[in-house]
């Protein structure tokens, strides 16, 4: 696993001392193949077609009773709200936000350092380092107005994902 580190890639050698290829419960099957939807509905258009190949290989694995209908529902985000969000992840760029307070009624112009881009009970969510506030906090992709990149570096934070059902 070395070369991993060093070239990005896994080089596999005696394969046959792997153990067998995994197998699923059907029960197992059905849980990834709602998996795999649920992600198709928070991934990029550019990779809805690998996700559709791996769900159209689960389904068929599975059977009848992965194509049951199931309603699956994930908060729409402005796409260029979401495509700068995901810009500076992947750059660890400094990202410019308006963001929103309900409960408040405020609104309040934010400079952070992105950490991960989740979704929890169909809502999308930033966690990022908030410079304003010193620590971390979590954003509803909703409720921010406007993101753009500042072209400054991210500083790179250890910070334990915060749990939700704590809060």
């Amino acid at each position: 696993y070395d070369a991993l580190e060093e070239e990005g890639l896994i080089f596999i050698k005696d394969a046959e001392f792997l153990p067998r290829p995994l197998r699923l419960s059907r029960n197992e099957g059905i849980a990834l193949t709602i998996g795999l939807r649920t992600l198709r509905e928070t991934a990029d258009a550019a990779e809805h077609a690998v996700i559709d190949s791996a769900l159209a290989k689960l389904e068929d694995a599975v059977g009848d009773a992965s194509r049951a209908p199931v309603d699956i529902h994930v908060e729409k985000i402005d796409p260029a709200i979401m495509s700068t969000v995901r810009q500076a992840l992947a750059d660890a760029q400094r990202l410019d936000i308006d963001y929103t307070t309900q409960s408040r009624d405020e609104r309040a112009h934010r400079l952070v350092d992105p950490l991960r881009l989740f979704t929890s009970e169909g809502r999308h969510y930033l966690e990022a380092w908030c410079l304003r506030e010193q620590d971390v906090r979590i954003f509803r992709l909703d409720r921010i107005l406007g993101a753009s990149l500042t072209g400054e570096p991210a500083e790179i934070r250890e910070a334990e994902p915060r749990d939700l059902a704590a809060d």
